[in-house]
């Protein structure tokens, strides 16, 4: 069976609702590979929802798409939104592939890592101000608690490509489209050491990796071969 087709006929039976599985960008083999590689290894744990969830809508048909994410407080997330029809959440596929590479082939700890994390900025950045809300993708830590590695997940080719294009071509944060400055701006307030930029297509090989130097209100972004092993 394929990766694909896995990923499929888990899928299928966790649309709320009966409604049919759709895809807005078509999965791409890598990260099928790696988010079947995450369930199977229980990296995420897929459950039906607790009966005090407040995404169980309609008691008499319980939700089934929740998972748990490590070191959060609300720690619930769900792989779907309640639109009409159901949609499936498609940056989920990436953000979990990648975050279970990162654990399962570059040999970080889930136990110093967090994925899909609440923060808010702890200083005014350059659009940004104190106390702003915000969530991370998934941040791997080293000894001394500080991110070793930031991974930012994109839902689709597209998306990934217009981050990647201005950070490779521009390298530095004070030369970057006003766009693009507002995505990854958080690196000033975290200070990551390395930055994944994923999504489809690019989990296995990890082609957008760029080592991270912040300088004041300023960040220089050099790029690197592979995700650094921990």
């Amino acid at each position: 069976m394929s990766d694909f087709t896995w990923v499929e006929n888990l899928l299928r039976p966790l649309v709320p609702r009966g409604d049919p599985l759709s895809f807005r960008d078509a999965p791409h083999p890598d990260e099928c590979q790696w988010f079947r590689a995450a369930v199977e290894n229980g990296i995420i744990q897929i459950r039906q929802c607790a009966s005090h969830c407040r995404q169980n809508r309609e008691p008499s048909q319980p939700r089934r798409d929740e998972f748990l994410v490590p070191h959060q407080p609300m720690n619930r997330r769900h792989l779907f939104s309640l639109y009409q029809p159901a949609s499936f959440n498609r940056e989920y596929l990436p953000h979990i592939a990648a975050y279970a590479r990162a654990i399962l082939d570059f040999g970080y700890d889930v136990e110093r890592s967090s994925f899909s994390r609440y923060r808010s900025f702890s200083k005014n950045l350059l659009h940004k101000r104190a106390g702003q809300g915000y969530e991370t993708d998934a941040e791997f830590y080293d000894d001394t608690g500080h991110i070793h590695l930031h991974l930012e997940a994109k839902k689709s080719p597209r998306d990934t490509d217009a981050v990647v294009a201005s950070v490779r071509s521009c390298s530095s944060l004070d030369r970057m489209p006003l766009g693009v400055v507002k995505e990854i701006e958080y690196v000033l307030d975290l200070a990551p050491k390395y930055l994944w930029i994923v999504g489809p297509g690019s989990v296995d090989p990890a082609t957008h990796v760029f080592r991270v130097d912040v300088e004041g209100l300023n960040a220089r972004f050099t790029p690197v071969d592979d995700v650094p092993r921990s």
